[in-house]
């Protein structure tokens, strides 16, 4: 066997045991975090959840301009380097304070655009937490690299135990909104130093300047794509939270926990393509082949428990959370149909960034975000709440544009995928129907699973997913 045979085994073999690791924790993670969500919005109620979550979303910017791309670009390089870890560790904590201080004066502005005073208090004590949230890149980084999603996955797992460990007690101790800021500060402590810990980095204020030069060229192209997607974030505070008020920022937010937490396997393999696709950066065959079938997990991984959840989501949303998240099943339902038909283009976007090629997805995500804004600011005067999810949907229009530039590397294989997604989706439209006709829904798929050759190719994906692919 060759060198760059055993080589390629060598990297199969490392990818799908990390990609088990990963999907394990984000199962795992799932189980847990949906278990804490529902504790903390039945105890605190809508509206001082939707005080969180706007400041939540807040902090997602924030934090995505702080990194300012530095992640991706550490993990990217594809080598250990002190120097590049510690010249990523000072500049993040430099943009970080920076920020968390611009935005603990901006805060009294937040509170004005919500017409409550309360959100003032608490989204300045989680701009003071911004530091200690991206800190702990340069570590996360290193295990990346070597591809330690075992060392990570435990890690992570850790954190959601400890958010509601920490924040359902004092959920039941009347904190309100206090309960979930004390379980986000407690989350990123331990994320930062079981991190630092694992990784065996330590630390120190150094810039090295041709590192510093490296990290912000790349962070100039990539960010800017990072920058628009995490706008995003800004709609529902923002735009929902202007026109609606708190509580329907706390409405969005519950359903959007709800479809990510159920996206496990997406989030999963998106963060493994990131490293994996970009050792095949310079083999096109096997990136194409690659792409595609991770395009197929992630429709597979992404839409069948999406697809039972909207289903199931009107009967038993209004009697796990109560009646004062009503709209929540029509927004899961939404949400549901945005996320699938995302994951059938999410790997667009990262093949071209390992390629080097920012500029495609930038323009997608600003199309995307002004689809989204237009949508959200449009229909929520007539429609209310469910106005998101509708905008989220018609953002989807955007992927045509991404098509086009995957096309001019190669062309996607989106038939294995897309038939999928086809006899799944209808599932999702069960809010909008009676009770009665609900069942109707799901005969495409009963269909489909009743066929031995589609029941076996999804027997040949779980066990890729696990770990036991074979080239």
């Amino acid at each position: 066997m060759s060198d760059d045979v055993e080589a390629a085994d060598t990297l199969r073999s490392k990818a799908f045991e990390s990609g088990r690791y990963l999907v394990a924790r984000q199962l795992a993670g799932m189980v847990v975090r949906t278990a804490g969500i529902l504790a903390i919005t039945r105890l605190i109620g809508p509206t001082e959840y939707g005080l969180f979550a706007g400041s939540v979303g807040l902090m997602a910017v924030l934090s995505t301009l702080a990194i300012f791309g530095i992640d991706v670009h550490l993990v990217r390089s594809g080598r250990d380097s002190p120097a590049a870890e510690h010249t990523a560790f000072t500049l993040l904590l430099g943009s970080s304070i920076i920020l968390a201080v611009l935005a603990f004066v901006a805060a009294p502005g937040f509170g004005a655009l919500l017409d409550d005073d309360d959100a003032v208090a608490p989204f300045r004590v989680l701009a003071l937490l911004l530091p200690l949230v991206v800190l702990w890149v340069p570590a996360r980084a290193r295990l990346e690299r070597a591809l330690a999603f075992r060392t990570v996955a435990a890690i992570e797992l850790a954190s959601d135990l400890i958010v509601y460990v920490v924040a359902v007690p004092a959920a039941l101790a009347g904190a309100g909104v206090w309960a979930p800021v004390a379980g986000f500060a407690a989350r990123h402590a331990w994320l930062f130093g079981a991190t630092v810990v694992a990784a065996g980095f330590r630390p120190r204020l150094r810039v090295d300047r041709d590192e510093a030069v490296a990290a912000f060229r790349f962070g100039s192209g990539y960010s800017a794509a990072s920058w628009v997607t995490v706008a995003a974030d800004l709609v529902n505070p923002l735009v929902i939270g202007g026109l609606l008020g708190p509580t329907a920022i706390g409405h969005v937010a519950l359903a959007s926990r709800l479809v990510e937490q159920l996206s496990a396997v997406k989030h999963a393999t998106l963060r493994l393509a990131t490293v994996a696709l970009a050792k095949l950066a310079d083999q096109p065959d096997r990136l194409r082949r690659a792409h595609a079938e991770g395009m197929r997990i992630q429709v597979l991984g992404t839409a069948v428990p999406l697809a039972g959840a909207a289903f199931l989501g009107p009967w038993l949303i209004p009697l796990v959370f109560g009646d004062e998240w009503e709209p929540v099943p029509e927004l899961v339902s939404l949400l549901a149909v945005a996320s699938v038909i995302g994951a059938l283009f999410n790997l667009h976007s990262t093949t071209l960034q390992v390629l080097g090629r920012n500029a495609p997805v930038v323009r997608l995500r600003a199309v995307q975000l002004v689809l989204l804004i237009g949508g959200a600011w449009t229909l929520a005067g007539p429609l209310g709440v469910v106005a998101y999810g509708w905008a989220r949907v018609g953002r989807s229009l955007g992927f045509v544009l991404i098509d086009r530039d995957v096309r001019s590397v190669f062309a996607p294989r989106y038939l294995p995928a897309l038939r999928w997604l086809v006899v799944l989706v209808p599932a999702m439209a069960s809010p909008w129907l009676p009770p009665e006709l609900r069942p109707v829904l799901l005969v495409p798929a009963v269909a489909v699973l009743l066929s031995r050759s589609r029941r076996s190719e999804l027997l040949v994906l779980v066990d890729q997913v696990r770990g036991r692919a074979r080239a």
